[in-house]
């Protein structure tokens, strides 16, 4: 009886080692599988630095800050000389020498104050904070501001500003060649708009209609190419619906396009 008992746990032994030994090496040999998988998913969802996709959009590609682009408004447009760009919204280049921008109008283009101490508020502060960051918020500083007029070009402000003092509602959408220069302004439209957030074109649109996504107005607009007519308009301007509104937008952001 004690031989049958060790024969049978040697057998039984021997199998689950047998076993074990198989199903070790199908585990093995099945993450090998998995890994040369992965490896082929991670190569195909590669992204080069400029795609040869249809329209050539890569908004993290190969892409280098250039110190003073674009050249002031102030440099650039007469009667302009005391302005600069308002806060910058969007940026979408359709090729290196036609570069869309967004920005909300304009804020007084003044040198930057001097430091100041805060320590008579009861804080070991100055302001401007540093000399290596802004010392203004142009979010802040641009329009809109308490707008209750969408048809007039220069609309109310607060108490934090006076329009045409303190802030301009012209120059919203701007097209800028590689230098910086400003090669078109669509400022026909600066009255349509009120918090541009979003410009883009479709990759697979032939004519290559510009959208202009405006989260303020809670709408979508549709342009052609060169700007001179509005084609559509997605969602009911300045009215705003739940997620279950088949007709109006809630402070939309961001578009994309699928074939």
């Amino acid at each position: 009886m004690k031989q049958l008992i060790i024969g049978l746990v040697v057998g039984v032994g021997a199998a689950y080692l047998y076993f074990a030994t198989q199903a070790s090496d199908e585990v093995m040999e099945q993450a090998v599988v998995t890994e040369a998988a992965a490896a082929d998913v991670v190569a195909a969802t590669s992204y080069a630095a400029v795609p040869g996709q249809i329209g050539g959009q890569d908004f993290f590609g190969a892409y280098d800050v250039v110190p003073g682009w674009p050249i002031n408004i102030a440099d650039q447009i007469d009667g302009h000389e005391d302005w600069t760009w308002g806060a910058g919204q969007s940026v979408f280049p359709e090729s290196p020498d036609r570069v869309f921008v967004l920005v909300r109008g304009e804020i007084p283009n003044v040198e930057r104050p001097r430091n100041v101490s805060l320590r008579e508020i009861g804080i070991p502060a100055n302001f401007p904070i540093s000399n290596s960051v802004p010392w203004r918020n142009t979010t802040n500083t641009s329009l809109p501001v308490g707008v209750d007029d969408t048809t007039d070009n220069c609309p109310p402000v607060s108490a934090r500003g006076e329009c045409g003092v303190d802030v301009r509602w012209e120059h919203t959408i701007l097209v800028f060649n590689r230098e910086g220069e400003l090669i078109e302004d669509w400022t026909q439209w600066d009255y349509l708009l009120r918090r541009p957030h979003f410009i883009t074109i479709s990759p697979f649109d032939p004519e290559k209609h510009v959208w202009i996504v405006d989260d303020y107005r809670h709408a979508i607009f549709k342009f052609t190419n060169d700007g001179s007519e509005l084609v559509q308009t997605l969602g009911i301007p300045n009215e705003f619906g739940d997620n279950n509104d088949p007709e109006r937008f809630n402070r939309p952001t961001f578009m994309a396009f699928r074939s």
